[in-house]
């Protein structure tokens, strides 16, 4: 199979899924519960269809990496163990300050060694994903004292 119609198959499935899922997202009454859901849909259906036409123009959006060779398997443990260490370093620091190394641990794992924007990317997506759970989703997040104190200070200088 040539690359253009694998990538157009490929884009062709994940725009039917992403259509199921939001139709089936039209099921939940709950009008808290079903923005998640229904942003998720929307947004996989829009880069699905992106993906689509470009595939069906010949663009590809790939980018060639140089050829490796095996896997480095310690590596691979570094980022199993970082993945596999996150849902209980929830449960015990707390959404904010887990995410927030998890994803700084994991940009240094995954090669990218400039510490200011690491930690910056770090705390900014985290900040950002945990205004949007307790403003819009309502969501509640394991929480440390540190969580509890940035949702205090949210709702008292950003909420009223």
């Amino acid at each position: 199979m040539s690359r253009p119609i694998g990538e157009l198959i490929i884009s062709l499935t994940f725009l039917a899924l992403a259509a199921a899922f939001l139709v089936l997202s039209f099921d939940i009454s709950n009008p808290n519960a079903m923005l998640f859901p229904r942003m998720l849909g929307v947004g996989v259906l829009v880069f699905s269809a992106w993906s689509c036409l470009s595939a069906l123009r010949g663009r590809s959006h790939r980018i060639e990496a140089p050829a490796e060779e095996g896997v480095d398997l310690a590596h691979f443990l570094a980022v199993l163990g970082l993945s596999l260490l996150y849902v209980p370093a929830m449960a015990l620091a707390g959404y904010v300050a887990a995410t927030a190394i998890f994803i700084a641990v994991g940009i240094y794992l995954l090669g990218y060694r400039n510490l200011k924007v690491a930690l910056s990317v770090a705390v900014l997506v985290t900040l950002f994903v945990f205004v949007v759970f307790k403003t819009f989703m309502y969501a509640s997040l394991p929480s440390s004292a540190l969580d509890l104190w940035l949702t205090e200070l949210m709702y008292r200088y950003f909420i009223s």
